[in-house]
């Protein structure tokens, strides 16, 4: 068309089909990130298993922010969305375990986010957030994200529990899944 510049025409394109052919460009959308936060807690804080969802909370917070995507946190009892750095260590601060089923959450989470987000689920893998967090991780693939479950082993805090068979069957997909168990280096849990 007039006026589209000369270093936009593909060259070898246009050499095929006989007539100009002018790169289009797609604006870059920055996807969104959403945590959603739900869980009983077990062990005893500051080393409880809930202490480490939150401080792993904080991590992949802080990581998509320092990637330039918007971040937003939902809780069962409380929500934050555009969180900066400041803000989203605030609200962890003040997050309290609150056992309750993640797909509600999840649902919620997705009005607010386009198709190419990613949802992080954090809970523990006992108690009524954990025995969700298969239908929650379905919930977020037919919303269109891309969910990522991050569980905290209650049986490496507590012991003598049985985990859950979605702990070690193919029921989530590859790279869906992340454990995290009391006395593992954190960083590694989450494949930094």
């Amino acid at each position: 068309r007039k006026g589209d510049p000369l270093r936009a025409v593909h060259w070898r394109s246009a050499a095929r089909a006989g007539r100009l052919i002018v790169r289009e460009y797609e604006e870059d959308l920055q996807t969104r990130v959403t945590v959603v936060i739900s869980g009983r807690d077990w062990g005893e804080p500051p080393e409880s298993a809930f202490e480490w969802l939150v401080s792993a909370a904080a991590s992949i917070a802080r990581y998509a922010l320092k990637a330039g995507h918007p971040v937003d946190l939902i809780g069962p009892e409380a929500r934050l969305t555009d969180a900066n750095h400041t803000t989203s260590l605030d609200w962890l601060a003040r997050l309290a375990p609150v056992d309750e089923p993640l797909t509600p959450l999840v649902r919620r989470a997705s009005q607010r986010m386009n198709r190419r987000g990613t949802i992080v689920l954090l809970t523990s893998s006992a108690g009524r957030a954990g025995a969700d967090l298969p239908a929650a991780v379905h919930a977020g693939r037919a919303a269109g994200t891309r969910p990522v479950a991050v569980a905290a082993l209650a049986s490496s805090w507590v012991g003598k529990l049985e985990e859950p068979k979605w702990v070690t069957s193919p029921q989530l997909r590859r790279g869906e899944l992340l454990t995290i168990a009391k006395g593992k280096d954190l960083k590694k849990c989450l494949g930094a």
